[in-house]
């Protein structure tokens, strides 16, 4: 899993610290493999963070061991694997005998964007497979397998650390590591919200919830799915800061002053946004949404990442939880320093 989460850091909408190290390695690629990874992520944006599924699923630790089981799948199991980010529920599998894709394409648990993703790019599903075993044999052999054997022992000891966390309660463990994960107790599910992959997870449907420690990732989470399973990959790379110093709180808290700014990051905070798909819903024109975005992207509150031509907006989750602990944080200060400095 760690090698999916490597190459999608590369291209990831908010920079990760080591996304230099992954983009390093893609770039000592061969011809082959780096013009296969250039079709894949035009056909099938964020391909990376579907392989999880299928890896998760095979529960193979060795990294190259894992890329033989997946060479040796059916490609219709693998196209169902990167489908199940796009379904609602993680049970979307046939009956004994069933074509795999078939019947995950025929579940209304399919969402209509995984439909059209289905349409459109899982059509020969022996292609995209040998494309994407193309591009990680091409990535491990460019740097990334070395890198793995120097951190295999590491993630280990941190995969058993969480382990004990999950033990106790596991929704609050994963609730507390991520401020994109919101614990509902009453309805029994989890909530994820914003960045690449929102989504719900509801007790009832799993057998099992797995936290994967990832080096590549900060404090953002990754969802890998497979039947009545499902596997958090969580940051225990660099750590954002944390705090926000007081001198660029005034200008955060002025960009959220602006009521149509302020619908912008409520709208971004439920998924990715262009301004095409922000301006009729303001019902103003794409250059004022353009503009408002701009002051939110220098807030810091929104993150671009550009999909073929277009450019989407994410909002920072991570960042506006910071803002938060830091307002909270003017009660202490002003007990610990009680007298207000001029201002100038």
């Amino acid at each position: 899993m760690e090698v999916c989460l490597a190459l999608w850091t590369a291209s990831a909408p908010e920079r990760e610290p080591l996304g230099w190290i992954a983009r390093r390695i893609q770039e000592q690629m061969s011809t082959g493999p780096r013009g296969t990874l250039g079709i894949l992520n035009e056909k099938l944006p964020g391909w990376q963070l579907d392989v999880l599924n299928a890896f998760y699923r095979l529960g193979v630790d060795d990294l190259d061991d894992a890329i033989e089981a997946l060479a040796a799948e059916a490609p219709r199991t693998v196209a169902r694997d990167l489908l199940l980010s796009g379904c609602e529920g993680v049970r979307p599998e046939g009956g004994e005998g069933d074509d795999p894709l078939s019947a995950i394409a025929a579940s209304d648990a399919l969402r209509p964007a995984a439909a059209r993703r289905l349409r459109l790019a899982i059509v020969r599903p022996e292609e995209t497979v040998l494309q994407m075993l193309d591009v990680l044999h091409g990535f491990v052999a460019a740097g990334y397998g070395r890198l793995w054997m120097r951190h295999d022992q590491r993630l280990t000891s941190l995969a058993a650390a969480l382990s004990r966390e999950l033990a106790a309660d596991p929704m609050r463990a994963i609730s507390v590591l991520s401020p994109r994960a919101v614990l509902d107790r009453g309805l029994d599910r989890l909530t994820f919200v914003g960045g690449q992959q929102g989504g719900v997870l509801r007790c009832d449907e799993l057998d099992r919830v797995d936290l994967v420690p990832s080096l590549w990732l900060r404090r953002r989470f990754v969802m890998a799915k497979a039947p009545g399973r499902a596997a958090l990959a969580v940051g225990r790379g660099p750590a954002l800061r944390v705090e926000i110093e007081h001198d660029r709180m005034p200008a955060m808290l002025a960009a959220l002053g602006d009521e149509r700014r302020f619908a912008i990051l409520r709208l971004c905070l439920r998924r990715p946004h262009t301004t095409s798909e922000l301006a009729p819903v303001l019902g103003i024109t794409e250059g004022p949404v353009s503009r408002h975005l701009k002051e939110l992207e220098r807030g810091g509150l929104v993150t671009p990442q550009r999909s073929g031509r277009h450019v989407r907006y994410s909002t920072a989750v991570e960042v506006l939880h910071l803002l938060g602990q830091g307002l909270q944080g003017l009660t202490r200060d002003a007990v610990e320093e009680p007298t207000l400095r001029s201002v100038t």
